[in-house]
C-alpha cells in the first residue's frame, strides 16, 4: 500500500515536472506588436521559449512583453526590439541582439507583414504601392531567413512563415497584396528544399480573416471593420466565424514543433475556418461590403 502511494506521488511529481514542448528553445517571432505575432508570442512564452518580440509600435510591444510574463515567462527571457523590418540594421539587429542575449536561434516566426491601398481615386492603379508592400511583405521575409540561416543551421531550426489565403485564389482588389503573398507560398517550396540538407525545415500557415486591426490599420474604422468580419463570416466562411489569433497561433506553433511536425518541410497549412472550400470570398469587393454594412 506504501509503495503503491509512493508510485502514485512519483507519477504526479514526473507529470509536473514534465518540460514544455518549447523548454531550452528560442524564438525570433516579428510582427509580434498585435494580433497574430502577439498570440505566437505568449503561446511560445506560455511553453517554455525565449522569445525576441519585434514592432514599430514600441507601447504595443510592451504590452505583447507583459502578457508574454502573465503566460509564464520571466521578464529576462522576453527580448523586446522595436524597428522596421525592411530595414536591413534592423534584421540585423533582430538577429544579432538574439544571439548575443540567448546565445542561439531556434525558431524564426515571419509574421510581419501589410498593405495599402491599391487603387487611385480614379480607379487605375496606384504602382507606387507595389514596391513598398514586396518590400513589406515579401523581399524582408526573404532577407531575414538568410540573415538568421547560419544559427538556424547550428540549431537545427524551424521557420514558419505566414502568409495568406489571397495568395491561393483571385482577389481582383489586392492585387500586389496577393503578389506578395503567393511569394511567400513559393518561398516556403523553395527554401524547404534547399535548408533540408542542413536539417532547418520551413512551412507556411496561411490565415484566411482574422480579427485583428490589419484593416484599422488601412484606415477602416474599428466598427465598420467588426461588421466587414461579420458579413464575410456570415458569406464566406463555412465555419461561420472569423478567426482569432490563437486560432493562426496553434498552426504555426505545431509547424515550430520538431516532435508533433519533425517530417514536415516546405508546406502551407490553410487556417480559414473553410473559406478556400468555396468561391463566394472573391465575389465581394471591400467596397461593396463597406457599403452593405453601412458605411
Amino acid at each position: 500500500m506504501v509503495a503503491h502511494i509512493y508510485l502514485l506521488e512519483a507519477h504526479t511529481l514526473s507529470a509536473c515536472w514534465k518540460m514544455a514542448r518549447f523548454d531550452g528553445k528560442v524564438a525570433l517571432v516579428t510582427g509580434s506588436s498585435n494580433g497574430i505575432g502577439r498570440a505566437t508570442a505568449i503561446l511560445f512564452a506560455k511553453d517554455g521559449a525565449k522569445v525576441t518580440i519585434t514592432g514599430r509600435d514600441i507601447a504595443a510591444l510592451t504590452e505583447t512583453k507583459t502578457e508574454c510574463m502573465k503566460a509564464g515567462a520571466k521578464e529576462d527571457d522576453i527580448l523586446m526590439i522595436a524597428g522596421d523590418i525592411t530595414n536591413e540594421e534592423v534584421r540585423n539587429e533582430l538577429v544579432d541582439k538574439t544571439i548575443a542575449k540567448f546565445g542561439k536561434l531556434n525558431i524564426l516566426v515571419s509574421n510581419h507583414g501589410g498593405s495599402q491601398f491599391e487603387f487611385n481615386q480614379d480607379g487605375s492603379w496606384n504602382m507606387d504601392a507595389f514596391d513598398p508592400i514586396l518590400d513589406q511583405n515579401t523581399k524582408s521575409t526573404l532577407a531575414l531567413c538568410l540573415k538568421a540561416y547560419t544559427h538556424l543551421k547550428e540549431s537545427k531550426g524551424d521557420i514558419v512563415l505566414v502568409g495568406s489565403i489571397v495568395s491561393m485564389m483571385a482577389a481582383g482588389e489586392v492585387l500586389f497584396y496577393a503578389l506578395s503573398k503567393a511569394a511567400i507560398s513559393h518561398l516556403t517550396t523553395m527554401l524547404g528544399y534547399r535548408f533540408a540538407k542542413d536539417d532547418v525545415r520551413v512551412n507556411c500557415v496561411n490565415p484566411g480573416i482574422v480579427s485583428t486591426t490589419f484593416l484599422q490599420k488601412l484606415g477602416v474604422p474599428p466598427e465598420t471593420s467588426k461588421k466587414m468580419e461579420k458579413f464575410f463570416a456570415s458569406n464566406s466562411i463555412p465555419m461561420g466565424r472569423a478567426g482569432v489569433p490563437k486560432d493562426i497561433a496553434e498552426p504555426i506553433a505545431f509547424l515550430a514543433d520538431r516532435n508533433a511536425s519533425g517530417y514536415i518541410t516546405g508546406q502551407s497549412i490553410v487556417a480559414d475556418g473553410g473559406a478556400t472550400l468555396q468561391h463566394s470570398m472573391v465575389t465581394h469587393t471591400f467596397a461593396e461590403v463597406m457599403k452593405q454594412v453601412g458605411n
